[in-house]
């Protein structure tokens, strides 16, 4: 079932499912759709931006279902918003007539729709239906076709039949209808005849009786005539007395009136400018007042604004301060650690120094004291060992006057080791000073690092600070703004309405003046109607 009625502006529509947006001719429109599972009806509503005009399409659920029945991507209930989307694109509003309606149309229409961009990208839920349940609703909708053809059928017979009968109907009333204008024509012309007929005899019966009247009249009025001549000029006479005395009274009444209306307009003007006098002194009094309370706010406001200067220069001074203390105190906390650091150091270095001594000498002495090594003379080491051997007896054939020779090359020989052991030592020494040097020059890089870091936050905080400060005194100033603007329109509004009541008063004055004057004009012109009413009399 569809509708579009102006009652469904009114009536639940129930909540709002799904919106898009598309042009009718050349206006943006809103396309909203309200879906009510209570009442079991879906609702489509077109808003326009520009005029506001609403239009509403509405659908129950029955006849919703049934414009899918033949789409295989729609015919799932479930998929709810792809239907939304499909309706709205066919909608197109019909200007045949003077109202403009909604209506479905079979294509979608040249005007694209748009969806929001909070819904830019669309997820449409699906079902998925087994083989059973495809197969009933293919037999539904065979049913659907069959049922519909014999409603359809049944519809047409039972039309026809009712057709027919109003057409029988319709005959035999304008038969009868017929039958019974020409029995009324005829009666009426019999009628019209009888009373003409009537009529004539009357007029000839009245016309005899009238001319015995009037000659009956004429004798009566020739004697009426004859004894009221006299009395009628009595009368005159007597009449133009009246009429003298009469005048002379209206002109009194009416000297006495003029006189009485011309002191009451003098009351009224000075009454007014009585009036417009205090209400003059009234309104300079209100301006002066006015005036004193702008002043008074204005003081306020620029006293305000000079404290919140001032509470701003003292914050600014106390942050400053706050931070030389900061800076003082990490240099004083700097210079007091540097002379234990170096001690630290300086001792660090010397335990160094003492514990490679030590590793050095227990080296040495290890050596000196250790066991020739063990050689072996088996297998591949035999012929080894037997240059050895020989060597060994070459030696021992020698004089014994190069035996010292040999111990003075021995001693050189230990007294050389000595010296390549304190270089390595030192070496040592000044790797472990130079590896300390550069974990101490790393540190210090690290603390410059944090202290730019700290710095870069404090300035951030500042900033921070700043702006939000800033912030607040341009929101305390446009709340002031608007609070004075706000103001400003009132007394406009009320500036306006006292102009408005003032108009109002001098156009009913002067209504009241024209009005005045109108009967003043129409009172003297019915007087000078009357006076020359009276001169015609007299005269004639």
């Amino acid at each position: 079932m569809m509708e579009n009625e102006e009652s469904t502006a009114e009536e639940d529509k129930g909540p709002i499912a799904y919106q898009e947006q598309k042009v009718f001719s050349s206006e943006d429109n809103l396309c909203s759709v309200y879906d009510n599972t209570v009442k079991r009806f879906v609702t489509f509503e077109v808003y326009g931006l520009d005029t506001q005009a609403q239009l509403f399409l509405k659908y129950d659920y029955p006849a919703f279902d049934n414009l899918f029945r033949f789409n295989a991507e729609l015919m799932n209930p479930n998929r709810k918003e792809g239907r939304f989307h499909w309706i709205i694109e066919r909608l197109e509003i019909s200007t045949a007539t003077k109202d403009r309606k909604l209506k479905l149309s079979e294509k979608p229409t040249e005007e694209v729709s748009q969806m929001p961009l909070y819904e830019t990208v669309r997820k449409i839920p699906t079902g998925r239906m087994d083989l059973k349940e495809r197969q009933r609703l293919r037999e539904q909708m065979d049913m659907l076709d069959i049922r519909r053809e014999e409603n359809i059928s049944k519809k047409r017979a039972a039309t026809k039949e009712k057709f027919l009968k109003h057409i029988f109907a319709l005959k035999d009333d304008d038969r009868r209808r017929k039958e019974e204008q020409d029995q009324k024509i005829e009666q009426e012309r019999s009628n019209r005849y009888k009373q003409k007929e009537d009529t004539e005899r009357k007029e000839e019966e009245e016309g005899k009786l009238l001319d015995v009247k009037a000659k009956a009249r004429r004798k009566a009025v020739e004697c009426h005539e004859a004894r009221t001549e006299e009395q009628e000029e009595y009368e005159l006479a007597q009449l133009r007395l009246r009429w003298k005395a009469n005048d002379v009274e209206k002109a009194r009444v009416i000297q006495a009136a003029r006189d009485r209306r011309a002191k009451m307009n003098q009351e009224e003007k000075e009454a007014k400018a009585a009036l417009d006098d205090k209400r003059r002194e009234a309104q300079n009094k209100r301006k002066t007042i006015w005036r004193q309370l702008a002043e008074r706010r204005k003081r306020k406001e620029s006293d305000w604004l000079k404290k919140v200067f001032e509470q701003k220069a003292e914050r600014k001074r106390t942050a400053k301060m706050q931070n030389e203390r900061n800076q003082e105190f990490i240099k004083e906390w700097h210079r007091d650690r540097q002379p234990i650091f170096k001690q630290a150091i300086q001792k660090t270095e010397e335990r160094q120094q003492a514990r490679l001594a030590e590793e050095e000498a227990v080296a040495n002495y290890n050596a000196q004291r250790a066991p020739p090594p063990k050689v072996n003379l088996k297998g591949k080491n035999s012929k080894k060992a037997e240059m050895a051997a020989k060597k060994e007896a070459g030696a021992t054939a020698k004089p014994e006057k190069e035996k010292p020779k040999k111990k003075a090359k021995k001693a050189e020989g230990d007294g050389e080791k000595k010296p390549e052991t304190d270089a390595e030592h030192v070496e040592k020494v000044l790797d472990a000073v130079e590896d300390k040097m550069r974990a101490q020059m790393e540190e210090e890089k690290r603390r410059a690092r944090l202290d730019i870091v700290r710095t870069d936050k404090v300035e951030a905080k500042e900033r921070g600070r700043i702006d939000t400060e800033m912030k607040h005194v341009t929101e305390v100033k446009e709340a002031f703004r608007k609070k004075k603007l706000d103001v400003d329109q009132i007394n406009q509004q009320r500036t306006l309405i006292r102009k408005q009541k003032s108009e109002d008063e001098r156009k009913k004055g002067d209504r009241k003046k024209s009005e005045s004057e109108r009967l003043n004009r129409t009172r003297n012109a019915n007087i000078e109607r009357l006076e020359m009413k009276r001169l015609a009399a007299e005269a004639a």
